[in-house]
This record gives C-alpha cells, structure tokens and sequence, in this order.
C-alpha cells in the first residue's frame, strides 16, 4: 500500500491514520469519539471547513462543559442540557480530564409534575402495604440514592441498616457533606459506625426515643472559628449538647461540662 503524506495540524492531539476503516473502527474503545468527519478532502473543500477549527470547536465544548459542571451540585443532564449536547459526551469529557463523575442534586419538581403524578396515582392500591422489604431491596434503595459511587457488597457488610442509614442522614445537608468524595465519605461511616460515643448515643435514643438524646453531629472546632471539615474535627454528641455549645471552644465547653451544675 502507497504510504500517504500525513498533514501537519497545528493541533498536537490529532492523529491521523491511514488503514481499512473497518479493520481500523474495531479497535477505537466504545465511548471514545468525539467527532466522526467522513471523508474530510471533500468535505473541507466543498464547504470551506478548516479542520484545525473543528479541533477547536471540541476544545471549546469540553472548557464548556468542564466550566458548568459542579461536583455534587449538577446533574450529568443538566450539563448536557446548557451545552447543547447529550450526557454520555459530558460524562465523557469529564472523565478524560481526570475529574470524578459523582451524583448531582436533582431539581425539585414543578407544580404541574406533582399535579400530574396525583392524577396519576389516584385510587392506585399500594403493592407495598402490608409487606416488610427485605436487606437486599433496602441497600439497592440505599445505593441508588447515595451521592457517592460505592458497591453492595462495602454497604452489605454493615448489619445495622437503620444505624447505617442515620449515619446516611446525619451528612445529607451540603454544610456536613462538603469536601467529601468516594474514599472520604467511606472512612465517616467505618469511623462513626464503631464509634463507642455515637453507638452509647444511637442506643439511648432508640430506647427512650427523646429527642434531646438525639445523636447530633458536631465540629469539635466550630467552622466559623477555623474547624475543618476534616473527619478528625467531627464528633456526635446529644443534640441537647449540641445547641448549648453552638461555637464555643471544645476545651472551654469540657470546663462548663465539668461545673454544669453551677450554672443552674
């Protein structure tokens, strides 16, 4: 086969091949085109395309797309919908750029959509009434509804589901849960799910079920005085204890802890 001159493109990631397209597409990894140009002499020629400007069109969707997504915050659709594109290209982009694709928050439901589903489920008998579900439906809910991307198998090995679900709880506002990824949020619930404080706490509170023994989450050094969102700052305490120290020092509330009595 006559070896063909390869042009030279300002762009340094393209790369052109010359070969069988069919022998040469069985290689391409699925998910990895951006762009498909069929025949480019004769389409740059008849319609005046430069094809160092196609490379930067795609350069600039993905700054566009890479720019509009916010971990956490935004859904995979989301973006899509604001650079007119389709959620597999986002997803694509973001993770050829090394950043982590992790849930977003979905928008909350119009009026009409709430109107609809109503109407819709008006006079349907539930098929859950009356029947319990088992572990397995209960950790697929879970994991399904976790902003952090971990196996069946990591949540099947905690046996108490509904401490492990209060733990779930316990970071659902932005405030606890930010900063956090994967492997952070991981460590949270192996730390605080053996932790002698939280499970002494959780065991009051189910048994007395009184709302001031409430395990509550707390930052041993208030954020609004420098405390970080590090694990290492965070601890539960009773939420009776939690509104009274609000911001004061950790070792300045173990003084007023020690003379409590005083104070009444």
């Amino acid at each position: 086969m006559r070896q063909a001159m390869l042009p030279i493109f300002p762009e340094p990631d393209i790369e052109l091949m010359q070969s069988d397209c069919l022998e040469l597409m069985q290689g391409i990894p699925d998910g990895s085109v951006d762009m498909v140009m069929a025949d480019p002499p004769c389409v740059c020629s008849r319609y005046s395309i430069d094809i160092t400007a196609s490379s930067c069109y795609i350069k600039g969707m993905e700054n566009k797309i890479i720019k509009a997504y916010r971990p956490y915050e935004t859904t995979l659709r989301e973006v899509a919908r604001q650079c007119k594109t389709d959620h597999h290209t986002v997803k694509r982009v973001l993770l050829k750029n090394g950043i982590a694709v992790v849930k977003g928050k979905i928008g909350s439901f119009t009026q009409e959509h709430k109107d609809n589903i109503s109407k819709a489920c008006k006079g349907r008998k539930t098929w859950s009434k009356g029947k319990k579900m088992t572990r397995s439906c209960i950790l697929k809910n879970m994991k399904a509804h976790l902003k952090y991307d971990v196996s069946l198998e990591w949540l099947n090995e905690f046996d108490d589901i509904e401490k492990l679900k209060y733990l779930n709880n316990s970071i659902s506002r932005k405030r606890d849960y930010e900063g956090f990824t994967t492997e952070i949020y991981q460590q949270f619930i192996e730390k605080f799910y053996n932790d002698k404080k939280f499970n002494d706490l959780f065991s009051k509170w189910k048994t007395t079920k009184d709302k001031w023994m409430k395990p509550s989450l707390d930052h041993i050094q208030a954020k609004c005085n420098g405390g970080s969102l590090l694990l290492d700052n965070l601890q539960f305490v009773s939420w009776l204890e939690n509104k009274a120290k609000v911001d004061i020092d950790q070792k300045e509330w173990d003084s007023i802890k020690a003379r409590i009595y005083e104070y009444f």
